[in-house]
């Protein structure tokens, strides 16, 4: 039996078009996910609203047709069905909505953060996905706005594994603007223009700043600022700098620089847009368009210029 008090089994749950559950996996304030088999068999994961009141299916349509509109990039989680369960499953009830996206076996980014024997090589290949992803959906007119390591998904567990954009359930349009000012997302990882909901500064450089925060942890260990409650990260993301940079690893020379100005408190002081950034990220490896590989010792280079300092 799992921690959630059930074990599907042989039990049938069908839904729509033909997904067959098999086990819940995790769970968040408004969502329970199970993995589950298509009609094909493969395997998938399917997102189960907790809600049947309106805002609750507001939430994951809304979700949905992000999905659909960012379709087709292989590093933002595609949309393969939807729909409403009609029995109660697991305390969810009938009528609550459902998204089925492809199964990632890597589980999330949030496990690399602590994983040992990691490399710039493996850390380096992740961001530069997450940054070809988030170049997609803002090219698509969207911001992400919540994003964090447990909402990028990796396809296997391997050292250099396929890093997937996922969670849109928050993201935006660029060109429009709230009926009213809101602060939404996760504090550890929301630019400062979030917490104030200014919308005229909330742009690509705001997802930028979350990258920021992400990488930070990645190749520290560390997140690099450190609060407790809402209040509390208001005040150090408006006006504390990030702790000392203290890589885990080897990483190339620049690389700090390249991180601070992501989390520049002033949007205008960031990168403006993520291809931006992604150029920033390729010229510290010295190579064009991909990455170089990481010298264990920190003194090899993988092309001109791409020096790597030691931790």
């Amino acid at each position: 039996m799992s921690k959630w008090g059930v074990t599907l089994g042989a039990l049938v749950w069908v839904l729509g078009d033909g997904y067959r559950l098999e086990q819940p996996v995790g769970e968040g304030s408004s969502a329970m996910v199970f993995t589950a088999r298509d009609p094909e068999g493969a395997r998938v994961a399917i997102k189960v609203g907790r809600s049947i009141e309106a805002r609750g299916l507001e939430k994951l349509s809304h979700e949905a047709e992000v999905m659909r509109s960012l379709a087709a990039h292989p590093s933002v989680l595609p949309l393969l069905a939807q729909g409403v369960l009609d029995a109660p499953l697991c305390g969810l009830p009938p009528g609550a909505p459902w998204l089925a996206s492809p199964f990632h076996a890597g589980g999330t980014l949030t496990a690399w953060c602590r994983r040992e024997a990691v490399t710039w090589s493996m850390v380096g290949g992740i961001l530069r996905q997450v940054l070809c992803g988030l170049t997609h959906v803002h090219a698509r007119g969207w911001l992400h706005l919540d994003l964090k390591p447990s909402n990028v998904f990796l396809g296997d567990d391997s050292g250099h594994p396929r890093a997937v954009l996922g969670d849109l359930g928050i993201a935006r349009r660029r060109d429009t603007r709230p009926r009213q000012k809101t602060t939404s997302g996760t504090p550890a990882y929301m630019a400062p223009e979030r917490f104030s909901g200014d919308w005229d500064r909330t742009g690509p450089a705001t997802d930028l700043y979350a990258l920021g925060a992400v990488s930070w942890r990645l190749v520290t260990g560390s997140r690099p600022l450190r609060a407790s409650t809402l209040d509390e990260w208001r005040v150090v993301h408006e006006a504390l700098m990030p702790a000392a940079f203290v890589p885990r690893f080897g990483v190339p020379e620049g690389l700090e620089d390249w991180l601070r100005r992501l989390l520049a408190k002033d949007p205008s002081d960031r990168y403006s847009e993520a291809p931006a950034a992604l150029c920033a990220l390729d010229a510290l490896s010295g190579v064009e368009g991909e990455l170089g590989m990481a010298g264990e010792q920190g003194t090899s280079t993988d092309g001109p210029g791409a020096t790597l300092v030691a931790a």
